[in-house]
């Protein structure tokens, strides 16, 4: 049903993923398929650039950083999940 709904619907599916219902194993696939390893990477990088730098307003800056999980972009936009009843 879902499947017909996005062909229906004309998004383009450029990869398809099947994700694990248990939290833990969900979170790693996330992170592994949005690269927050390296996302993750490049905000300390960037605070450390800045705490390096002669920039005034360097403080304000790193401040605002640290309340970010991450920097730089996602390659994707849409992200459809559904969820599935399993039955016994």
């Amino acid at each position: 049903e879902v499947k017909k709904g996005i062909k229906d619907s004309k998004i383009k599916v450029f990869k398809e993923y099947y994700y694990d219902i248990e939290p833990t194993k969900l979170t790693k696939q996330i992170e592994k398929i949005t690269n927050y390893e390296i996302r993750k990477q490049n905000l300390f990088d960037e605070i450390s650039r800045i705490e390096n730098s002669q920039d005034p307003n360097k403080e304000k800056k790193i401040e605002k950083l640290k309340k970010r999980y991450t920097l730089g972009k996602l390659k994707f936009t849409k992200i459809i999940f559904t969820i599935q009843n399993q039955q016994n």
